[in-house]
């Protein structure tokens, strides 16, 4: 048996995946692809909040937190990953047959949550819909 090796169209579907707005994706992508995005900004989250400062009173209390450069730059870092997550949650909704524009939910809290559940569990429109021949295609 052959060994398979990477090719470029491997690398093109990646792509399409975590940064290309059309398309749809199946469940299971969408949970893989999301989880690896989450992963990704909670290290990014936890570089802001080592690079913050925080000023505290005589009495030890906290008075403010200060951002150093650093904390910008990883900041930045993270709206590649934020645009990720809304790609992919875009392409979930309309596996569902819903608009892409429903991902925008995402930037809400905690209705953030249970819309990417939501979409997460419950199946998407099987065969084609208007958004698209199939999930998982570019």
């Amino acid at each position: 048996m052959t060994e398979q090796r990477p090719t470029p169209a491997g690398l093109m579907t990646l792509l399409w995946l975590f940064f290309s707005p059309a398309g749809r994706v199946s469940r299971h992508v969408y949970w893989l692809a999301l989880a690896v995005v989450v992963c990704l900004m909670f290290v990014l989250g936890r570089m802001w909040e080592a690079t913050l400062i925080f000023d505290t009173g005589p009495d030890g209390a906290l008075e403010t937190v200060r951002m150093t450069d650093a904390s910008a730059g990883v900041l930045l870092a993270m709206l590649p990953f934020e645009w990720s997550a809304l790609v992919i949650i875009a392409k979930r909704c309309r596996d569902r047959g819903w608009s892409g524009l429903a991902a925008l939910i995402w930037m809400v809290p905690f209705a953030n949550l249970l819309l990417a559940v939501y979409i997460g569990l419950v199946p998407g429109d099987p065969g084609p819909n208007r958004y698209g021949p199939g999930p998982d295609r570019p």
